[in-house]
């Protein structure tokens, strides 16, 4: 009897020391760390489809049916610069013609006038200029298929071969995301606009949009580097002044903002990619698709604001 007693004291103390665990509040208190750590976990945004990516870490920092193709609007104009600039030179010269200048939407542009490829390129992603972008993809594709220089050529060419320089373009817009893997992205033309009330002129995901700024950081950075400012000043080869207002209304609300790209079409609604440094050399790339048309604007701040006490939390708990 004694050594039962002797055997029993041990263990009563040690169940007083430390008694059995609650697993419903361990339970609650993991989940409370987790959300400490995850500012993501009770997020809400208007946007149907929304990916942050870290691009130097290689990791998914939030999704929301990320792979859902959707309708793209002016987010086209990206792959439409970078095919133009793989094709050509910056310096090539383009005119404004006046197919160009019947694309929806008004920038200023003036029929006849010639740019510059580079200078035309900035001013069409700032100010997600319709008639800017159809003259880039025009161009450039006509003086691929042709010894003649394309300035002229636009000039002499009938609607059937510009049609067809058009579709080249198209073409090797599609190729290129077929080789940089954005494996739900397809183009139907080189604007974005919708090509009919129940069709966009090109579809991809969220996360593909990440991608795809992810890969213009490494390749072509300075095509990224006018979208940073709210407005730019250009001028055309003929002299005449240009302002390209910022689509993006929010590029002084985002620190370090590395770049950014609008879109919005009746059939997309809100869309919005922007790239910015959380650190030296540190970019992350956030992507909202199917948000509304101020909607965006907030589902992005959201994002960014979550990102930036994610890293703080990891940082501190490293």
């Amino acid at each position: 009897m004694y050594a039962v007693s002797i055997f029993l004291i041990p263990l009563v103390i040690l169940l007083v020391t430390y008694p059995p665990v609650n697993r419903s509040e361990k339970n609650n208190s993991d989940k409370l760390i987790s959300e400490i750590k995850n500012p993501f976990s009770d997020i809400s945004i208007t946007a149907k489809a929304a990916y942050v990516w870290d691009v130097e870490g290689q990791r998914e920092l939030y999704a929301k049916d990320e792979k859902e193709p959707l309708p793209l609007a002016s987010l086209t104009k990206i792959t439409t610069a970078l095919v133009a600039l793989d094709e050509s030179a910056g310096t090539m010269k383009v005119k404004i013609t006046s197919d160009s200048i019947r694309q929806e939407g008004d920038s200023g542009l003036n029929n006849m006038e010639e740019w510059k490829l580079k200078d035309l390129i900035d001013f069409s992603l700032v100010s997600s200029s319709n008639d800017g972008m159809y003259a880039v993809a025009s161009a450039v594709e006509s003086i691929k298929s042709s010894s003649t220089d394309a300035v002229s050529l636009s000039e002499q060419s009938d609607e059937e071969e510009l049609d067809d320089a058009r579709e080249n373009f198209i073409n090797k817009m599609n190729k290129k995301a077929k080789d940089i893997s954005l494996s739900q992205t397809f183009y139907l033309n080189e604007t974005g606009l919708d090509a009919s009330d129940s069709e966009s002129g090109g579809y991809g995901s969220a996360e593909d949009m990440a991608k795809l700024f992810a890969y213009v950081i490494k390749d072509k950075p300075e095509l990224l580097e006018p979208t940073a400012y709210g407005e730019i000043n250009m001028q055309s080869l003929d002299g005449i002044n240009h302002t390209a207002k910022n689509t993006n209304d929010i590029v002084g609300d985002i620190p370090n903002l590395i770049g950014s790209k609008t879109g919005y079409t009746d059939l997309s609604g809100g869309n919005l990619v922007i790239a910015f440094d959380s650190g030296l050399m540190k970019p992350i790339i956030i992507s909202v698709l199917g948000s509304t048309r101020d909607g965006r604007f907030d589902d992005v701040k959201k994002l960014v604001e979550a990102t930036m006490n994610r890293l703080a939390n990891e940082e501190n708990t490293e």
